[in-house]
């Protein structure tokens, strides 16, 4: 019910949900198991008391009766029609009836099915919370099923669409098990179906009420051949301008062209492995595009460890694409909506509903892990989409082993195409869980060759075995500057940074050289829009004819594409290095 006392009846609310998620359950193959779960998901609510508390919190006034159970319902029908009372079940039953009911009671906040058990119950299913909420009978269930079956779905109609989303369901298990016979693998696999359900409920359940609320048509928008051909002949027409005159620009050339042919094949977990200088962003975004095109994927995910890589390279992407080609950025402590597009920017965050969206790989790994509703509504948006992982050796250690099985699931089961980017690619395909590689994965190859030709650097051991203080970096690094027009040090603390910047700012200042230096500091503890206009600014002042001598902690290091004669790296591991 809204403020202005409109009501939407629940039979016109489940049929909603299930039209709002009818095409995402059918990319993912689950079109019949999603119209069970949609049509019984408000089961609860067919009861004079649920009528009634929905109408005093519409209208804004407090509820102060008992608390409205109605997410447990459909679950508990579910469950013991095709479990409890089914004297014919199998493990497709139990299975399958297990997933549509914790989607079910799940569709308004997760829960933890176990939960520690006393030893000394009798009752075996003392730790399962699932178990027990099947078996709470402290509301009208019995009512609520008699509405729901005269009302919205007839018990016949039930058992008909049960049975379709059981043969439905043993298709997608056989390819969820494929040739996979670690048991911890299959369960975590069916853990991420059930989940995978549980979103396109959630966003179809959210989309729909807000269509009511606002009275008109929420659009979420997929690619389709029409916007991947625009998107398509957009980008060739700009990569086509291109100046290939120096080598560099030359391997650029050849290595995106290898990119855009590897398109074409159906491999789903692909490496890109570019030196740095590579053109890996342009190169990729060829790929995602002309693979969208050519195999109809729905959309581009275009995933980065840091802010400064997806500052600069959403910008690229939108300057690569055509204008009404919407590109989401949701990344940052901050997300603006800007003009106009308010309400359509933040819808589209809410559920991932762009064609192209730039993100972190903290919202990404949220999405896959996160237990808020909000992350687990934007899971449905990875269905057949392409996910380009850029800087992949930034992956976290601890989150190796889920992130390889949650990759091979969405490639695998939801048809999707992962590539992971970077210039020194870990080995995933090494551990115990690990990322299944075919044996085309490889998009480019000849790496070694290519990194002597686009070899740029010499790298000089400057360690001393007592380190240097602060004031000595700063003195080394005015050294530094004396012979090289602009001057990088990079160091690993924030503290380490603006230390060294302040010092070395003294040391320019004693020697009356403050009109001949540009310096600046760069650190994470500006806002992304702080940090951005210190990066332009530092671009501009590389091209002019002072020195340039930046301090900034790693955020610089990852991705950002920028040039300086030297630079002076502090003691880290190699990957920073390189």
């Amino acid at each position: 019910m809204c403020r202005d006392g409109r009501v939407q009846a629940v039979k016109e609310h489940a049929l909603g949900v299930f039209d709002a998620g009818k095409l995402d359950s059918d990319l993912l193959g689950i079109k019949y198991i999603f119209e069970l779960t949609a049509k019984l998901h408000d089961m609860g609510k067919n009861t004079p008391e649920s009528d009634e508390y929905q109408r005093t919190v519409g209208l804004g006034n407090e509820w102060k009766k008992d608390k409205i159970i109605h997410s447990t319902a459909g679950a508990k029908f579910i469950f013991d029609r095709y479990v409890k009372n089914n004297d014919k079940k199998d493990k497709y039953d139990i299975l399958l009836s297990e997933i549509i009911s914790i989607a079910i009671m799940s569709h308004h906040g997760l829960f933890d099915s176990l939960e520690p058990c006393n030893k000394s119950a009798e009752n075996q299913y003392c730790n399962n919370k699932f178990i027990r909420r099947i078996k709470n009978t402290n509301y009208n269930y019995e009512e609520s099923k008699n509405i729901t079956f005269l009302d919205i779905i007839s018990l016949k109609d039930s058992d008909g669409l049960y049975q379709k989303a059981k043969y439905e369901f043993m298709a997608i298990y056989n390819k969820i098990k494929g040739n996979y016979k670690n048991q911890t693998i299959l369960d975590f696999r069916l853990g991420m179906l059930e989940r995978m359900l549980l979103s396109v409920l959630v966003n179809a359940d959210h989309t729909n009420a807000a269509e009511f609320s606002v009275q008109e048509r929420i659009i979420t928008v997929y690619g389709n051949k029409e916007i991947w051909k625009s998107c398509f002949d957009y980008l060739e027409s700009k990569t086509a301008n291109f100046k290939i005159s120096s080598n560099i620009a030359k391997i650029r050339s050849e290595i995106s062209k290898k990119a855009l042919n590897a398109s074409t094949v159906s491999e789903r977990i692909v490496r890109m492995s570019v030196p740095t200088g590579g053109g890996k962003t342009i190169s990729s975004l060829r790929f995602a595009v002309n693979h969208c095109l050519h195999f109809n994927k729905s959309r581009i995910f275009y995933v980065a460890p840091f802010n400064s890589i997806l500052e600069q390279n959403s910008k690229e992407l939108k300057a690569f694409l055509p204008d009404d080609i919407f590109v989401l950025e949701h990344f940052g402590e901050v997300i603006s909506y800007e003009d106009n597009a308010n309400n359509v920017t933040k819808y589209f965050t809410e559920n991932w509903g762009a064609p192209v969206i730039a993100t972190s790989m903290v919202q990404f790994l949220n999405t896959l892990f996160n237990g808020t509703i909000t992350s687990v509504r934007r899971m449905r948006s990875l269905i057949n989409s392409v996910i380009v992982i850029d800087e992949i050796q930034s992956l976290p250690v601890e989150c190796t082993s889920l992130f390889n099985m949650a990759v091979n699931f969405l490639a695998e089961v939801c048809n999707a195409t992962v590539i992971l980017c970077s210039a020194t690619q870990p080995v995933l395909d090494k551990v115990k869980y690990n990322v299944s590689l075919g044996e085309k994965c490889e998009m480019i190859g000849d790496f070694e060759n290519y990194c002597q030709k686009l070899k740029r650097t010499e790298i000089v051991d400057k360690l001393k075995p007592s380190g240097y203080t602060y004031f000595e970096t700063a003195e080394f690094l005015f050294d530094i500057s004396k012979n090289n027009k602009s001057v990088l040090c990079v160091v690993n603390t924030k503290y380490s940074a603006v230390s060294i910047y302040k010092l070395f700012s003294s040391i320019i200042e004693e020697n009356g050289l403050k009109d001949d230096y540009h310096i600046m500091h760069l650190s994470t503890n500006m806002c992304p829009a702080h940090r951005k206009l210190y990066i332009d600014e530092l671009k501009e002042y590389l091209k002019g004819n002072k020195k340039v001598v930046c301090i900034s902690t790693q955020l610089i290091e990852a991705g950002v594409d920028i040039s300086f004669c030297t630079v002076i790296r502090s003691l880290a591991g190699l990957d920073s290095i390189i």
